[in-house]
């Protein structure tokens, strides 16, 4: 990972030096075989002119709403097809989403993005990312923008931010925005994002009537979604024909058109019977994904388990799916930042609903009642003990756990009896963001031992709104150093980075501790260079874009420490200061 940053990096730099060439044909999403798709190719890029001073910076408006009340309110979007009017003026002239809660934008995010400079970030980003709270903040941005930047067709502005969208699991999220284009202004690239779109939400039926463009951009994958579309309107004889025609050509074949076949003969209600064999598959891609589920076609485990996290997160929202083989996934979506701690719960709940009652108590369900309901907070804790195990060893799937339990563990009053599950309940809330409930936990520092108090004074002294009434003194600072016998010290690293990034330490003390224990925070790079450029850019949605693609990975030790301080910096410096604190608190909770 640090080699592909870096190769991106250069690159970057090259494209705001001069122009880049557009291809004529986006390259096929789908070649043959559909293996793992590329990203579309660049659109024409012009010179991009000397970063501006920044201006205001945006301010967020900030409450006590978790994640999942912060959710979007979908926008009621026009789409008529017949329409006359200019469509070039109608796209993208309302934001898919409009954020409310602790993630607002008072502007769009993207208002002073310079194309060429955030397209190479976007393209080149893989998730998960290792923190759920950037991947929150950017699916809110990615959904809000409205303005082009410079260098961008709208079109392929939009077609961008599905692209990333969909790789970052996003299914839904990526429909609504597609949902902002007036399908008769699709070009090849928008009618490729529409066939993802299709398969990530195994709901291929969205692509009826077949845009023109997808024979531009797909042109193997083109003929099957005809015929798909021909079953789903009563012309199963000519969708089957379709079919035969195409496994006579031999440009597909294999599961990939069997799959087709089987949707097909669903569609159709021609009662043709067709087979699915999954023995010679080596893996699962985004076509056979969503082939199979549009039928209700259960997946084998060890497919799904070799699949991307991604794909898990798509997986997880295919509602012709029994929910309980879903679980795996939905803990994975849920420690992505796909799935709120409230959606797990609804999730918990359709598994519930579908059981026995005298087979409820082995559910994890059952465990997620106990810790809002049991009569006494040990209980309680010992409930979400039992859930936080269930999820195994996946950092995901763990993640996706603590997501779960974050109202439950907001629900417990704290008490310095209850001091030895404190880091653990905080870790969890920070998941949801309850800043009310975290804060009630300082005053119980006052009454354990510093020493025993480590974990839950670190988390609080990053997530707090006002971090006044804790001790953040250099020789505090110090003991939780010497005290921590994490591997490498990666725990005391983020501590510190946080806490320089939100302003909690001063510079000075930061250098001293940077260079007593050599921390590497106050080395420069390309990466904290980005990150720089953005803040003072006064860039909202730049910061959210490289705050996260410097987060990318599957191990916190992997994680730079710069990366985190200039990330929560370049977060406080656009105006988005509670994404800082829990981004900050995070990083230390993972680590």
């Amino acid at each position: 990972m640090p080699n592909k940053r870096i190769a991106l990096l250069a690159g970057i730099a090259v494209a705001v030096a001069g122009a880049a060439l557009a291809q004529d044909r986006p390259d096929s999403l789908l070649p043959p075989g559909f293996d793992d798709p590329p990203p579309p190719p660049p659109p024409p890029q012009p010179r991009v002119p000397e970063p501006t001073p920044a201006p205001a910076t945006v301010p967020v408006v900030e409450d006590d709403d978790d994640e999942e009340t912060a959710d979007v309110a979908v926008a009621q979007v026009e789409r008529d097809d017949d329409d006359d009017g200019d469509a070039a003026t109608e796209i993208g002239t309302a934001p898919a989403v409009t954020s409310t809660g602790a993630i607002a934008f008072a502007q769009d995010p993207f208002a002073n993005a310079i194309g060429e400079w955030a397209q190479p970030f976007m393209r080149d980003m893989d998730a998960p990312l290792l923190s759920r709270w950037a991947h929150i903040g950017l699916r809110h941005a990615l959904l809000a923008s409205q303005a082009t930047p410079q260098g961008f067709d709208t079109r392929d502005w939009i077609a961008e931010r599905i692209w990333l969208l969909l790789r970052m699991g996003e299914a839904d999220a990526a429909r609504l925005l597609l949902a902002t284009v007036p399908r008769r202004s699709y070009n090849a690239r928008m009618s490729q994002m529409a066939l993802q779109v299709a398969l990530a939400t195994s709901d291929m039926g969205t692509l009826c009537p077949v845009p023109s463009s997808l024979d531009d951009a797909e042109p193997v994958a083109e003929p099957l979604v005809d015929a798909i579309c021909e079953a789903l309107i009563g012309q199963g004889e000519l969708a089957v024909e379709t079919i035969r025609r195409e496994r006579r050509g031999d440009r597909i074949g294999g599961i990939d058109l069997t799959l087709a076949e089987k949707l097909v003969g669903a569609g159709s209600g021609t009662g043709r019977a067709t087979t699915i064999e999954w023995d010679a598959t080596q893996r699962l891609t985004a076509w056979r994904y969503g082939m199979a589920t549009s039928t209700g076609l259960s997946l084998p485990e060890n497919l799904l388990d070799g699949a991307q996290p991604q794909l898990r997160a798509w997986h997880a929202r295919a509602s012709l799916l029994d929910p309980a083989e879903r679980l795996d996934s939905a803990r994975i979506a849920a420690g992505m930042g796909v799935f709120s701690g409230q959606a797990m719960t609804d999730f918990h709940s359709l598994i519930y609903a579908g059981v026995d009652a005298n087979e409820r108590g082995s559910l994890d369900a059952w465990q997620l009642r106990l810790a809002h309901t049991a009569a006494s907070n040990a209980d309680r804790i010992a409930a979400m003990r039992r859930l936080w195990a269930a999820a195994g060893d996946d950092p995901l799937a763990v993640m996706g756990a603590r997501a779960t339990t974050a109202r439950a563990a907001a629900r417990i009053m704290p008490s310095a009896s209850l001091s030895g599950d404190g880091a653990a309940l905080v870790s969890s809330m920070i998941t949801g963001g309850f800043e009310d409930a975290i804060g009630a936990w300082v005053p119980v520092l006052t009454q354990i031992d510093e020493d025993d108090g480590d974990a839950l004074w670190g988390l609080l002294s990053l997530a707090v709104i006002d971090a006044r009434s804790l001790d953040l003194r250099e020789d505090r600072v110090r003991d939780f150093i010497r005290r921590d016998e994490s591997e490498g010290q990666i725990r005391s690293k983020m501590l510190v980075a946080g806490l320089a990034g939100l302003e909690r330490i001063s510079p000075a003390l930061l250098a001293e501790l940077d260079g007593d224990y050599d921390m590497g925070i106050a080395r420069t790079s390309a990466m904290t260079n980005a990150l720089e450029l953005a803040a003072q850019r006064g860039d909202a949605g730049s910061a959210l874009l490289a705050s996260a693609f410097a987060m990318q990975g599957s191990d916190m030790r992997h994680l730079p420490p710069r990366y985190v301080y200039h990330a929560v910096r370049a977060l406080r410096a656009t105006g988005q200061t509670f994404l800082a604190r829990m981004v900050a608190a995070e990083a230390l909770s993972r680590a």
